[in-house]
């Protein structure tokens, strides 16, 4: 009966009919979690112990292919507005007062956040309130940013819990504003508070519980809400997966309390369970790689566990090998909730979200998107996530500030764009054969007298003995992306004893490390990754090199279908940015 009447549910709000009313819409999502970590996915056999989540996807729909972010932050933007990081500009970790917690540039007011989504579209029907980790609030908002953003009710940490001032047992809870230090595990805390704020309320309500765990500070949680020895597990900074895998079991647990603690209010309502990116890198074992892992746009850092447990869906176990991304819980939450998305959003307004409604019905139905995207781009701004417009010129050299002194000494660093892997050359020239000096370089440009020119990297620089060689030339080669993402300032002093002061000083050069602007895009297949301020593409063949570790660029010529499927991914993340 239950199933029949979900089902009537959603042909009334298909056919714009009145049915019974709408199910509560719970979603928890936890914090740096990948597949491969829950038994439910049977990825790899050390696994956490998460019989609460294993019980959801065996009462409801797993998805196998569905796509997080590398970063907290856009992954949270992402989920409340259905919309890529690109079109919020919350691109990458916020970065500002309190250990990240608050950045210059949040989630926007303009933003049709969830809970503005369901009062603008049922009218006020669901109550709504957020717990846990917001990650997404401005220096501007403050303690304020989950309730700008439109929830009735906030509880939980602003940002990460980061020692030395914080952990999982002393940390600041906010509760609608007001900030105060919590000494409860943070686990249990955050069950306790969506506990007592659904207690109180009618239904229908939509609660979004952010769990810290298991981001890291890695830790031994209270023995009661997990089975693992941890006794000779040793240091969590040496040796965190044992930790780790305890955190996730830890969750669990509470997951369970949080399920058991709503009764008879279950039955009416939706369980989304995901992750905001795949499993950080201390924690990650073969077959994955460590630099395949959390901050990375390989599988291991956007491939997230997505289960959905409902009656809505008629197959309980079931699941789906569909293409689904972080955007899509909007448009999901949107037709659990009965809203037209298109009358309550401005004019103009880009959705990237698709309903998951159709796996639910077909967990075997074709992926309704033939392709997913994910990026991370530095720094936040309206207009950050959009390449910059870089002049298609090579070799690209840097700037050149002038200043130097006395002599002929010749300073050029000329290349490739400094991005991600990418290196310029440095080239000394017209100084005096076979001369001792000194390479400065740093990050910051004042400019002092010296040796009768003028020095530009200072203060605090790093000063690197050298030689000329037989033609009076230094060549370094291969400077990188280890020295960005600031600019940094270079110039070079050598010895001329004909001078007065027996240095020749060269010109001065700013080396611009051009911002991060990653994108990411794959189809039932192929995989591409795509860095939009210059650097390399790196394609991949999912089904025959699931770890990506054979970059198909690099193995020379293309097949005609992998060249199409590399062209196919390449007009998608064209696309997407030409339609901001």
């Amino acid at each position: 009966m239950l199933l029949a009447l979900a089902l009537a549910t959603v042909l009334a709000q298909e056919e714009g009919e009145l049915g019974p009313p709408p199910q509560n819409v719970l979603v928890l999502v936890a914090d740096d979690l990948g597949t491969e970590i829950l038994p439910a996915y049977g990825i790899q056999p050390d696994q956490a112990n998460t019989p609460v989540i294993d019980g959801l996807a065996q009462n409801g729909i797993l998805f196998r292919n569905a796509w997080g972010s590398p970063n907290c932050t856009p992954a949270r933007a992402t989920i409340q507005t259905g919309r890529y990081p690109f079109r919020t500009g919350v691109g990458s970790l916020l970065s500002g007062l309190i250990d990240g917690d608050f950045g210059p540039y949040g989630l926007q007011a303009s933003e049709v956040t969830l809970p503005k989504m369901l009062d603008l579209g049922t009218g006020g029907l669901y109550a709504h309130a957020c717990f846990g980790k917001w990650h997404l609030a401005s220096t501007a908002d403050g303690y304020l940013g989950p309730n700008l953003a439109g929830y009735d009710h906030f509880a939980g940490a602003m940002g990460n819990l980061q020692p030395p001032v914080e952990d999982y047992f002393n940390w600041e809870r906010v509760v609608d504003g007001v900030p105060g230090v919590e000494t409860g595990y943070a686990t249990t805390v955050v069950v306790d508070d969506a506990l007592a704020w659904i207690g109180q309320q009618s239904e229908p309500w939509f609660a979004m519980i952010n769990f810290n765990a298991p981001h890291l500070p890695y830790h031994a949680p209270p023995p009661g809400l997990h089975t693992k020895d941890l006794s000779g597990a040793g240091d969590p900074l040496a040796n965190p997966r044992p930790y780790y895998l305890a955190m996730v079991e830890a969750m669990d647990t509470e997951i369970g309390r949080l399920l058991f603690g709503l009764g008879s209010q279950l039955e009416n309502t939706i369980v989304m369970f995901l992750s905001d990116g795949g499993t950080p890198e201390p924690v990650v074992i073969p077959p994955l790689s460590p630099g395949h892992a959390k901050g990375s746009l390989f599988e291991g850092g956007l491939n997230i566990p997505l289960i959905v447990t409902s009656s809505l869906v008629p197959t309980p176990g079931a699941e789906s090998d569909a293409l689904v991304d972080l955007t899509d819980l909007y448009s999901t939450v949107a037709q659990i909730a009965g809203v037209d998305v298109a009358s309550v959003l401005p004019p103009g307004t880009k959705l990237d979200s698709i309903s998951l409604f159709p796996y639910f019905a077909n967990p075997a139905l074709p992926s309704i998107r033939p392709a997913i995207f994910s990026e991370v781009f530095r720094p936040n701004g309206p207009t950050d996530g959009l390449p910059l417009p870089l002049p298609d010129i090579f070799p690209v050299c840097q700037i050149d500030l002038g200043f130097g002194g006395p002599g002929t000494a010749v300073l050029t660093m000329c290349g490739e764009y400094l991005v991600e892997d990418q290196t310029t050359d440095l080239l000394l020239t017209g100084a005096k054969p076979s001369s001792p000096g000194f390479l400065v370089a740093g990050y910051a440009a004042t400019p002092i007298p010296l040796f009768g020119g003028t020095l530009v990297p200072w203060p605090k620089p790093n000063i690197f003995p050298i030689t000329t060689d037989s033609n009076g030339e230094l060549f370094v080669p291969g400077i990188g992306f280890s020295l960005g993402p600031l600019d940094y300032f270079f110039q070079v002093a050598v010895t001329d004893f004909s001078l007065p002061f027996g240095f020749a000083i060269s010109n001065a050069v700013q080396a611009e490390f051009l911002p991060r602007n990653s994108k990411a895009t794959r189809n039932d297949r192929y995989k591409l990754i795509r860095e939009v301020n210059g650097g390399d593409d790196s394609f991949y063949d999912l089904a025959l090199d699931p770890y990506e570790a054979n970059d198909l660029l690099l193995g020379g010529p293309l097949t005609p279908t992998q060249q199409a499927n590399y062209t196919i991914l390449g007009a998608v993340i064209n696309g997407l940015i030409a339609s901001f």
